[in-house]
């Protein structure tokens, strides 16, 4: 990789979601905690803007990106239509990215959640339910990780 800060981000998205699968894999099997789940996500959300980072600092080593803002708000725009347009990345990873990021908006504003089975629910203030399953958050963490590969590929191309 070229850049260090770059790189630093795809390490630490890397790790990241080491500690998801880890989470998921012994620590939730040993526990039998539900709540669990949501840590895990929380993971994963970390993992992915850490990879975002990693890309847009890369873009702005290649000077494709010539002033990347401190606002977040600014760079997930910038990262949206500008990176992903750019480097061919896929919508299914920009929506995946978005549905990661309403779950833990949803957890954080939520007014209840609670444990039903081996399910974690989280409900809104109208009491739409969004539950949360081993299975489905082992395939948000395949996605994730097929998203920092990609990343990977992208940094790792020799130019």
């Amino acid at each position: 990789m070229s850049s260090s800060i770059a790189q630093k981000q795809i390490e630490n998205a890397k790790r990241e979601i080491d500690s998801a699968e880890y989470l998921l894999n012994v620590t939730l099997r040993s526990l039998k905690d539900p709540h669990l789940l949501v840590n895990i996500l929380i993971h994963v959300n970390y993992a992915l803007q850490s990879a975002i980072e990693g890309l847009l600092e890369y873009d702005v080593e290649r000077k494709i990106i010539s002033n990347l803002s401190r606002d977040i708000q600014e760079r997930e725009e910038i990262f949206k239509w500008k990176s992903c347009k750019l480097h061919h990345i896929e919508q299914e990873y920009i929506t995946f990215i978005n549905k990661i990021k309403k779950i833990i908006e949803l957890h954080e504003k939520s007014p209840m959640e609670f444990q039903r089975g081996n399910k974690y629910v989280i409900a809104d203030e109208r009491y739409r339910l969004e539950p949360l399953t081993t299975m489905n958050v082992g395939q948000d963490i395949r996605m994730a990780k097929s998203f920092i590969n990609r990343i990977c590929e992208i940094i790792d191309r020799k130019t």
